[in-house]
C-alpha cells in the first residue's frame, strides 16, 4: 500500500512542480503533495529499515551448492535495495535538483526586476491551456461592490438627465482634448449629468452602469476635485453611484497641491474640476485572477472616453492627465495606492462656446 502511495505522490509532486515553474506561480497542491511524499518515504524507509541495512553488507563466501529451482518472484512487499539501486536514486535526485534550480524553464514575477515589466505582465497573462492549473492560488474573495463614507456629508445631486445633446457621432467626430477653460463654474446640472454618463447606474434593475465592466463588477471609482462648480464647495468628493450624490471628503482649494502633483501642468490651474479614477483591483482580482489588472485598466480607459464624449455634448471641454505622482495623488485621495489606487486624471472645465478649437486642443 506504501509503495503506490509513494508513486501517487511522487507523481503529483512532478506534474505539479512543472506547471507551477511553466506558469512561474506556487501551488500549494504542489507543496502539500511534496510533504506528503517527504512523509511516506520516511514511513516506508523505516518499515524496510532492515532490508535497506542489509542490502549494504558485503555478501558473505559460501560454499558451492547444487543449482536448486529458479527462486520465486519477490514479492512486492519484500522488495529490497540494492547499494547500485540507492545510489541511483540519489543521483537522480541530484540531477532533477540541478536541473530544476539551474535551468531558465521559467521566471517567476518576482525576478522580473530591472526588466520590461509590462511586456513581462503581458506575457504571463495571457490564457491559454495551462491557465485552469492557476485555479489553485489564492486570489481572496469578493468585496463590497460599492464603497461610501458613512460619516462624510452627502449632496444629493440633480436627476434630471433628459438632455440631449450632440449625437454620438458627432461627439466623436468632435471630441479633442481641451486645455484651456474660461473662469465660469460648471453649473452643477451639467457636472451631475457628466458624472453620470461617466459611471452612473443606467439599468437599475440589474444595477448595469454606463461603461461596460467585464463580469460587472465595477472596479472603478470616481473622485471630483472640485474647484469651480455652481452649489459645491471647492474640495474632494466621492461619488455615490448608487445614491446619485457626492459625498465631502475633505474641503479646501486644492489646486496649488495638484498643479505640484501633476509635474507642473497649467491645465490644471485652469480646470473646474479635476476626476479622478481609481481601481479597487479585489473585485476584479477574485474572479479573472493574473488577467483582473489589464480589465481594471481597460475599464478605466472606457469611463474616460465616455466623460470625453459627454463634456463634449455638453459643451465642456476635458483633457486626460496621464504624468502625475501616484503616491501624492492617492494621499490626497484618503486611499493606499495597494488595494485601491489612483489611475488616471482629467481636467474638465468651460469653454467659449460648444464648438471652440484653438491651438490649445490636443489629442
Amino acid at each position: 500500500m506504501i509503495d503506490f502511495l509513494l508513486i501517487g505522490t511522487f507523481l503529483t509532486v512532478a506534474l505539479t512542480g512543472l506547471l507551477a515553474d511553466v506558469v512561474g506561480e506556487g501551488s500549494p497542491f504542489h507543496r502539500y503533495s511534496a510533504y506528503s511524499f517527504t512523509a511516506l518515504v520516511g514511513v516506508h524507509l523505516y518499515l524496510n529499515r532492515w532490508a535497506l541495512l542489509a542490502g549494504f553488507s558485503w555478501p558473505k563466501k559460501e560454499a558451492k551448492k547444487a543449482p536448486s529451482a529458479a527462486p520465486s518472484p519477490t514479492p512486492w512487499g519484500k522488495l529490497r535495495w540494492s547499494r547500485r539501486g540507492f545510489l541511483w536514486s540519489g543521483l537522480g535526485a541530484a540531477v532533477g535538483f540541478v536541473l530544476g534550480k539551474g535551468l531558465p524553464w521559467g521566471q517567476p514575477p518576482t525576478s522580473w526586476e530591472g526588466e520590461d515589466l509590462g511586456k513581462r505582465y503581458h506575457q504571463w497573462s495571457q490564457p491559454g491551456p495551462l491557465a485552469a492549473f492557476r485555479r489553485p492560488l489564492d486570489w481572496g474573495l469578493s468585496p463590497p461592490p460599492y464603497k461610501s463614507y458613512p460619516g462624510a456629508p452627502v449632496m444629493a445631486l440633480p436627476r434630471d438627465f433628459s438632455y440631449r445633446g450632440l449625437s454620438v457621432e458627432e461627439a466623436i467626430q468632435l471630441r479633442r482634448s481641451i486645455r484651456d477653460y474660461t473662469d465660469q463654474p460648471i453649473p452643477l446640472k451639467k457636472f451631475s449629468h457628466l458624472l453620470y454618463m461617466a459611471g452612473g447606474i443606467t439599468e437599475p434593475r440589474r444595477a448595469l452602469r454606463a461603461a461596460p465592466s467585464a463580469g460587472a463588477l465595477y472596479p472603478i471609482e470616481i473622485y471630483p476635485i472640485v474647484f469651480k462648480v455652481e452649489g459645491l464647495a471647492p474640495g474632494v468628493y466621492h461619488y455615490e453611484v448608487r445614491e446619485y450624490a457626492l459625498s465631502r471628503l475633505q474641503e479646501g482649494d486644492f489646486r496649488p497641491a495638484l498643479f505640484r502633483h501633476c509635474a507642473g501642468q497649467e491645465l490644471v490651474l485652469r480646470a473646474s474640476a479635476i476626476i479622478a479614477l481609481t481601481g479597487i483591483f479585489q473585485r476584479t482580482r477574485w474572479k479573472y485572477q493574473d488577467r483582473y489588472y489589464r480589465y481594471v485598466l481597460l475599464e478605466a480607459g472606457h469611463i474616460g472616453q465616455n466623460i470625453y464624449l459627454a463634456a463634449t455634448s455638453l459643451g465642456l471641454g476635458t483633457c486626460a492627465i496621464g504624468a502625475f505622482f501616484d503616491q501624492e495623488i492617492n494621499r490626497l485621495l484618503g486611499i493606499d495606492g495597494a488595494e485601491e489606487a489612483v489611475l488616471y486624471l482629467l481636467a474638465v472645465g468651460t469653454i467659449q462656446s460648444a464648438g471652440a478649437r484653438s491651438s490649445s486642443e490636443g489629442s
